[in-house]
């Protein structure tokens, strides 16, 4: 296992004075990433790229390489070949192709982080995880309420291959992640390293946005208007937004809580210069006022010139939205194509389906079979299901494939109990947030501490008109920022003894 940085306080001889300067000559000396060590940064790297090569190579010798390669640095660094693991996760819409099987790239590096974890820990004991820290975990009751729930929900759908692979890619894998994270990742320094790549990858998914706008390719245009939206690689610009409001958040979190070299501080501005670029070509209107609001939390709980600064922005924003309401609801409304409207319509419509299936829900990922119409009602359309469609008005997106609407989404996908622990888990979530704030964390985690609380924020708020968990990604990153916080409520340290 990693060396991790010693969270006991240490006593100072000599007077009061000479403990106050020796604190602040701490405080002045531990950076954000102080506590990293090189070999560790150098172990990161290289599975970042032998994953990087095992996945775009297309040529099966090579690849199987890269990832035999990828699988000896994972038994050099086992809890480090996590990091691969939300790395990879935004790639999941273009799977690894392995002969007949077309597997996630998240899946398979999970899988080498269970292989390397468990070999380790066969051979180390300092690697055998600590069980009570999961099973004593407050998270736990509501986890294992969530995975009955939609197990309960899978069994009983109507497409159920639809419904075990969305069980199996988004409730168990997601979970299995959460679980390895709790056992093995006791050290900050290696949440920082995840955290760190998680951000760099949102980076690099930002610089191929802006490359695509550039160029003109890759783009993806509004229908009945002339906006171009960048998508980076994934499917949609909406998706590309939905990432980008959990990363940005954190990498706030590092700029305003962090502390840096005047060498860093340029490269980290430049990130986020690329980050906020990406987000405001994705014209994904919940993303930006999801980030917004959470950049506002975050900058009020700094003391100083930011907290005055959010309060001033609110009260612009408050005074912008009742003088210039009629030029808001217009810029909002730009490009979109109806888009308020539509969710509404499809509110309706999943509202109906929770009528008609009020405790166990339709089934994980068969919304798309619920809502689309049935054969006599359209001819037209490129896909078949029960007709819940609003067809008056939404008729023009026949096969969507979620609510889009987190509260609906839950409660359809895995029934009133699912909704109950998906509940559950945010009251765990923020009381551990809350717990952890309270008491006298070190700073660099409390740098991780805010960027989850942010990350969740956004989330939340983005999820109140889009996804927010049942997608490849978003649920792998929704069980890292709880057993970030889990991690976080353990901390007791002040900076100047970390």
């Amino acid at each position: 296992m990693t060396n991790c940085c010693s969270i006991g306080v240490t006593s100072t001889a000599g007077s009061p004075g000479s403990a106050a300067s020796s604190g602040l000559h701490e405080l002045i000396r531990a950076h954000t990433f102080d506590d990293v060590e090189r070999n560790d940064i150098i172990a990161v790297v290289a599975l970042l790229t032998s994953g990087s090569l095992f996945y775009v190579i297309p040529w099966a010798p090579l690849y199987l390489l890269a990832l035999l390669i990828t699988v000896c640095l994972a038994l050099w660094k086992p809890v480090l070949s996590l990091v691969l693991v939300p790395a990879s996760a935004p790639f999941f819409m273009d799977p690894k192709h392995i002969s007949h099987f077309q597997p996630a790239p998240q899946e398979v590096f999970l899988a080498v982080s269970v292989i390397a974890l468990a070999a380790r820990a066969a051979i180390r004991p300092r690697l055998i995880p600590n069980w009570d820290r999961l099973l004593l975990s407050p998270f736990t009751p509501p986890v294992v309420l969530f995975v009955l729930a939609a197990t309960l929900s899978s069994v009983l759908a109507v497409e159920h291959h639809l419904a075990f692979r969305a069980l199996y890619q988004l409730v168990l894998e997601p979970v299995l992640f959460f679980a390895l994270l709790v056992l093995f990742v006791d050290c900050r320094a290696d949440w920082m390293l995840l955290v760190a790549t998680f951000v760099a990858v949102g980076i690099f998914l930002s610089c191929v946005g802006i490359v695509q706008l550039l160029t003109g390719s890759g783009l993806s245009l509004v229908p009945r208007s002339s906006v171009l939206r960048v998508k980076a690689f994934y499917g949609s610009p909406d998706n590309l937004g939905l990432l980008l409001d959990r990363v940005l958040p954190f990498w706030l979190a590092f700029v305003l809580f962090g502390s840096w070299r005047r060498v860093e501080r340029w490269p980290m501005l430049a990130g986020g210069l690329l980050l906020f670029v990406a987000l405001a070509y994705t014209y994904s209107r919940g993303a930006w006022f999801a980030v917004a609001a959470s950049a506002v939390v975050l900058m009020a709980l700094r003391p100083g010139w930011t907290r005055v600064a959010s309060l001033v922005v609110v009260v612009l924003a408050g005074l912008g939205a009742g003088v210039k309401a009629n030029s808001v609801v217009h810029l909002l409304q730009a490009g979109h194509a109806q888009t308020g409207q539509k969710r509404i319509d499809i509110w309706r419509s999943s509202i109906h389906m929770i009528r008609d299936h009020p405790v166990l829900g339709i089934g994980p990922d068969n919304f798309g079979h619920y809502y689309a119409p049935r054969k006599r009602q359209q001819l037209y359309s490129p896909c078949r299901g029960l007709g819940y469609l609003d067809e008056k008005d939404a008729s023009d997106e026949p096969c969507l494939s979620h609510p889009h609407q987190e509260v609906l989404d839950f409660w359809l996908s895995t029934g009133i109990l699912g909704l109950v622990a998906a509940v559950w888990l945010q009251v765990v979530f923020w009381r551990q947030v809350f717990g952890a704030w309270s008491r006298s964390l070190a700073g660099r985690t409390r740098v991780l501490l805010l960027g989850a609380t942010g990350a969740m924020l956004a989330s939340l708020l983005h999820g109140l008109v889009d996804n927010s968990y049942f997608l490849m990604d978003l649920s792998l990153l929704f069980w890292m920022l709880c057993a970030l916080v889990l991690f976080c409520s353990r901390e007791h340290v002040t900076e100047g003894s970390a």
